[in-house]
């Protein structure tokens, strides 16, 4: 079997990579702001490249103390995090780095394998709705031909 010579994946950002950020800056997120961090600038919500397009916009999986599933990342803690895939920022637009998302701490990345894992497991998920929200999200995200209207 011969790969493709063009896949359609970020060439500076590989699955994997710990991207921070902060609640409110994610579409769904309902105006939640966590009160902790009221007034300040400090990104403390951790997530998880899973996957990319060319254009360096990424598909993120939220690490948070609530998830159902968990993974170990590169310092050999384990992180939770829930099956549900994001692409957009809280303005509708992709998510790429930048003010809103930035470049964690590389100890604290998972590996590409673990990163596949997650993926598959948000793609599969046994939450039906779940499941096709994930598969919609990554269908825009790498522009499919196939993906429907939502």
């Amino acid at each position: 079997m011969s790969k493709k010579k063009n896949k359609n994946v970020s060439k500076m950002i590989r699955n994997g990579t710990l991207i921070m950020t902060r609640d409110e800056f994610f579409e769904d997120n309902n105006g939640y702001e966590k009160p902790k961090y009221k007034g300040t600038e400090i990104k403390y919500r951790d997530s998880i490249v899973v996957d990319s397009n060319r254009e360096d916009e990424l598909a993120l999986i939220k690490i948070q103390s609530g998830g159902t599933e968990f993974v170990i990342n590169k310092a050999g803690q384990k992180e939770l995090y829930s099956l549900h895939i994001k692409i957009k920022d809280d303005e509708g637009n992709p998510i790429k780095l930048g003010d809103k998302f930035e470049r964690g701490n590389s100890r604290f990345d998972v590996s590409e394998a673990n990163a596949k894992v997650m993926r598959d497991k948000a793609t599969n998920a046994k939450n039906r709705k779940a499941r096709r929200q994930n598969r919609r999200a990554l269908a825009e995200l790498k522009g499919s031909k196939n993906k429907k209207e939502s």
